[in-house]
């Protein structure tokens, strides 16, 4: 079960275009294994004090930087529309950021260990030792498993853990009857046509939309 359950929220989330970003941000925060169970607990609903908590938890990893701190903490904007970009930026930097050491773990727990080893085109035995950071992972594998994760953010909007899991093997009439498993190339990278039209098939299935 994931930490996410959103079932409210205050302003300035109430906005759609605001709540939005930030369910992104939380998403993706989530499914990079970022929102430690002793940190949070189960989330139910969108204010300042959550989002400021995960915004700091970014600055932490060095994912955010300089003109968004203030006095060494994550504040957020007095205006909604300062809030707006801050949560943009913060989907950029980690759109753009692939945090293996704490992915693996994120979706091993999501996929299981087969399934991440087979979308990731690796053994079992190297996915134990990557986790485990006995062995450095290798960029192109580092990226194949920070896609994965944002996939997994988007696909929160709409599944537990197990109808992810079943979406990757269910054929999809937009993939012409493959299953988005299968739908992926061999040694594929990031900027494959294909990743992206599972990127934005993931997208409009949770609702959120990929940058």
């Amino acid at each position: 079960m994931g930490i996410i359950q959103i079932q409210a929220a205050s302003d300035p989330f109430t906005r759609p275009e605001i709540g939005e970003a930030a369910a992104t941000l939380l998403g993706r925060a989530e499914s990079m294994g970022l929102l430690d169970a002793d940190r949070f607990e189960t989330v139910s609903r969108l204010d300042p004090p959550l989002i400021e908590a995960v915004l700091q938890r970014l600055r932490t990893e060095g994912l955010l930087q300089g003109e968004v701190m203030s006095g060494g903490t994550t504040m957020l904007p007095s205006e909604p529309e300062g809030t707006l970009r801050l949560l943009r930026r913060a989907n950029t930097a980690l759109e753009d950021s692939p945090i293996p050491g704490r992915e693996w773990a994120a979706l091993r727990g999501t996929l299981g260990d087969e399934m991440v080893a087979r979308l990731c085109e690796i053994s079992e035995v190297s996915l134990r030792r990557y986790a485990a950071g006995t062995r450095t992972t290798p960029d192109p594998i580092a990226q194949r498993l920070h896609i994965l994760a944002l996939i997994v953010a988007d696909l929160r909007g709409a599944y537990n853990d197990y109808g992810v899991r079943r979406w990757f093997q269910r054929p999809r009439p937009q993939l012409g009857g493959r299953c988005p498993e299968a739908f992926l190339p061999r040694l594929w990278t990031p900027d494959h046509p294909q990743v992206g039209v599972l990127r934005k098939l993931a997208a409009s299935i949770g609702g959120s939309p990929a940058t």
